[in-house]
């Protein structure tokens, strides 16, 4: 493992040199993840004309299919695709927008209890498998992005082919920053995604559920080493593979203002603020919607979380477009992939596919109705628009938590969900 100091001085020369091949590992199920990957790794690429090379191992339908960038080049483990396929509960229980999962820790027992053989299968791909392992040495990969939340198997396949690497970790779990970036972490007060709450609002109930919270991360984290190493025990070099992450450089995507207040080190730095980009990038549909002299401003309506598909039960579908209906004088903007005719209204524009970045700093939008992911967050802040927050699992929660005390917007949980609320908030 390179020190900090070692990773900083060869980040510089790599963005002074001419070329550099960049190895990129990306999120198995996060499309968030995998998006937010391939802008720093597309970022670098302009910057410095590098060579990027992204290692993909899709649990889901909707990762195996997303496009690389330009210019990029592909390296697809397809042992783990072909085994989650055959998985039946997968569908189910993972590209579902969330409206029927259990909150918070049960539905993240769900998710790991069905997926413990895939955290193995791209360490078997890249440790048995000669194409891979060819490649991995034989490429001069100058310096590897990975995914904390990927698996441990990003970070096998950079230390099998010696290749430097820095954390790139786009939701806010700050026991793994500690682990990953060598700083403390104290259970009793520093927010878990379990527990979403800022610390002068815990109760001594919520404080021992916040350990918890913590303390399964810590379990999760140790039994993406544990599972791979005793199969592959029998390796000469298993004990540097399989060592833990240690102090190890990890770009965040976060801003500092939306955090409490947590311990940190100069090991972690936040990347939140993205360029926007103008209103050319907005399709002409949306747009001619958007202008409309009549609207007094448009509201960004967009659920996604795992797949782009934006599925929601049909009651859910009509509890908002019923109060979207008592605002005529408002544009609602509302993604989605297929809205029944019946709930059209002259003032719900539905699309299967929006720009939200650029839609968020049309000086029209006034509000985004979000489920908190990390990425949707980060962009209305960016834009200055607020929020109403409906998170659905896992990291939104926190977020939604901090938007609320920042006062940047409401939140509205799942089980608050009728038209007289939607329409009071």
């Amino acid at each position: 493992m390179m020190s900090i100091a070692s990773l900083i001085v060869l980040i510089v020369a790599i963005h002074s040199v001419h070329s550099a091949h960049l190895l990129v590992s990306t999120h198995p199920m996060g499309l968030s993840h995998v998006k937010l990957t391939f802008d720093v790794a597309e970022d670098m690429q302009k910057t410095g004309r590098h060579i990027v090379t992204e290692v993909r191992w899709p649990v889901m339908k909707v990762i195996a299919d997303y496009p690389a960038r330009k210019g990029f080049r592909s390296l697809l483990l397809n042992k783990t695709y072909e085994h989650a396929s055959k998985l039946d509960f997968l569908p189910a229980m993972i590209d579902d927008s969330g409206w029927k999962k259990d909150d918070g820790m049960v539905d993240m027992l769900k998710i790991i209890k069905g997926i413990w053989r895939l955290i193995n299968l791209p360490c078997e791909e890249a440790l048995e498998d000669e194409k891979v392992a060819r490649n991995l040495t034989s490429e001069g990969y100058n310096l590897g992005i990975l995914d904390p939340f990927g698996g441990l198997c990003g970070t096998v396949m950079m230390r099998s082919g010696k290749i430097p690497f820095v954390v790139l970790s786009p939701p806010v779990e700050p026991f793994t920053f500690g682990l990953v970036a060598g700083f403390p972490v104290p259970f009793s007060y520093v927010m878990s995604v379990v527990v979403a709450k800022p610390d002068h609002e815990m109760n001594f109930i919520d404080r021992m559920a916040n350990i918890l919270g913590h303390s399964f991360f810590h379990i999760f984290l140790w039994l993406q080493i544990y599972l791979p190493s005793k199969q592959f025990a029998d390796k000469s070099d298993a004990a540097e593979l399989f060592k833990g992450l240690g102090n190890t450089m990890v770009f965040t995507n976060s801003h500092r203002f939306l955090e409490w207040p947590i311990p940190t080190s100069l090991a972690r730095i936040d990347i939140g603020r993205r360029d926007t980009l103008g209103e050319d990038n907005i399709p002409k549909d949306i747009l001619d919607f958007i202008k409309d002299k009549h609207s007094l401003g448009t509201i960004i309506f967009s659920m996604s979380t795992f797949t782009s598909s934006g599925k929601m039960p049909e009651e859910v579908m009509l509890m908002f477009a019923a109060a979207f209906a008592k605002f005529p004088e408002y544009r609602f903007i509302w993604r989605i992939n297929d809205l029944p005719s019946q709930l059209k209204a002259k003032n719900i524009h539905p699309v299967k596919w929006i720009p939200q970045t650029e839609l968020l700093n049309h000086k029209k939008t006034v509000l985004l109705i979000t489920h908190g992911g990390q990425n949707s967050v980060l962009e209305a802040v960016n834009a200055g628009v607020p929020m109403i927050g409906i998170p659905m699992t896992g990291d939104q929660h926190p977020n939604i938590e901090r938007v609320r005390t920042r006062n940047l917007g409401l939140r509205l949980t799942k089980s608050e969900l009728t038209e007289e609320n939607i329409t009071k908030k």
